[in-house]
């Protein structure tokens, strides 16, 4: 905080959007973070990034907060997904970078969140560890949560310590074996780091497919 004049200010470095602004109009969006989850594995399924104008179609359906918001965000395809992956990425990307970025790829891929790229999370194999971590660092059940914005929801996952079980799990699956020269405790860690792995992506589809 600074002082200016006798009036005292808050520094605006950080804060929960509740619009997107695309081709110059800010849209309001839904931003419970159930909604944000969903779309970051939308947008990282290929069968959707085969397919742009089903998922931004989807995406639009999911994150407008009305019908008109849904018709002004399919109006601008590119700004939209500018607007949607900065949004999903935690506004840590600027737009100038995703826009080059799109420039030079057809589709841009979102991570599952920042510091843990594929093969390390999976929201949907490790959301048992996630609720019950939540439940035991922040006393929060997510699934009793009314309301919570996605980047608060992300500050909070971040935040986690690294002795909860979400976060050795990640932990185990980063591990490099060769820092460890004892063949046997090698061949122990090796077993582990293959308990803790996530199932291939056909394993997980099949899984959350499964309706019995």
């Amino acid at each position: 905080m600074i002082h200016d004049g006798g009036a005292l200010r808050e520094l605006p470095f950080w804060h929960f959007p509740n619009t997107l602004r695309i081709s110059g109009t800010h849209i309001p969006i839904r931003t419970d973070f159930r909604i944000g989850i969903r779309l970051r594995e939308l947008w990282g399924e290929q069968y959707y990034l085969r397919r742009q104008r089903q998922l931004f179609m989807k995406t639009a359906q999911l994150l407008a907060a009305d019908a008109s918001g849904v018709s002004a965000m399919l109006a601008d395809p590119v700004d939209m997904a500018e607007a949607v992956l900065w949004y999903l990425m935690d506004g840590r990307v600027g737009r100038k970078t995703l826009s080059e970025r799109l420039a030079r790829q057809s589709t841009v891929s979102v991570p599952d969140t920042e510091g843990h790229p594929a093969g390390l999370f999976s929201y949907k194999w490790d959301m048992p560890l996630l609720y019950a971590s939540f439940l035991r660092v922040y006393q929060m059940d997510l699934l009793k949560c009314r309301y919570l914005h996605l980047w608060q929801f992300d500050a909070l996952f971040y935040a986690l310590p690294h002795d909860c079980a979400l976060m050795q799990k990640i932990e185990w699956r980063n591990f490099d074996l060769s820092e460890i020269k004892d063949d046997g405790m090698r061949a122990q860690a090796a077993a582990e780091k293959v308990r803790c792995r996530i199932p291939s992506d056909d394993k997980l589809i099949e899984m959350c497919n499964d309706t019995q």
